[in-house]
């Protein structure tokens, strides 16, 4: 890698790590609401909306960059970030607890920490 590729990757993978925190950042006030005995289904929706927004920031950077930036465990942050965000939606709509829900923000959290967005 040249001294521009180097740049380019590490103002690259930089914003790839922020955008990974702060969707962590508002994941974990998803769970954070969900274990309460009496959550607030509309701040769990703004939460997850917050998230969602950053992985949805995150993706195209990583794939068009794919070149430079690719890593199994960052494809894996973001296959179980949807898996946690639609649980958590499905949840809502059935009105079903949300014991999966923070089971898989568990998985999530276990995923970021283990990989090289931490």
């Amino acid at each position: 890698m040249n001294s521009k590729e180097t740049e380019k990757f590490i103002f690259l993978s930089n914003q790839l790590k922020k955008d990974a925190r702060l969707a962590m950042f508002y994941s974990k006030k998803v769970d954070e609401e969900i274990i309460k005995d009496n959550y607030k289904e509309t701040a769990i929706i703004g939460y997850l909306n917050y998230a969602s927004s950053f992985i949805a920031s995150a993706k195209p950077l990583y794939y068009s960059n794919f070149d430079l930036l690719a890593h199994d465990d960052i494809e894996d942050f973001f296959g179980q970030f949807d898996v946690f965000a639609t649980e958590v939606i499905e949840n809502i709509s059935e009105d079903h607890s949300h014991q999966w829900s923070d089971i898989e923000f568990s998985k999530l959290e276990k995923c970021f920490e283990e990989s090289v967005l931490k």
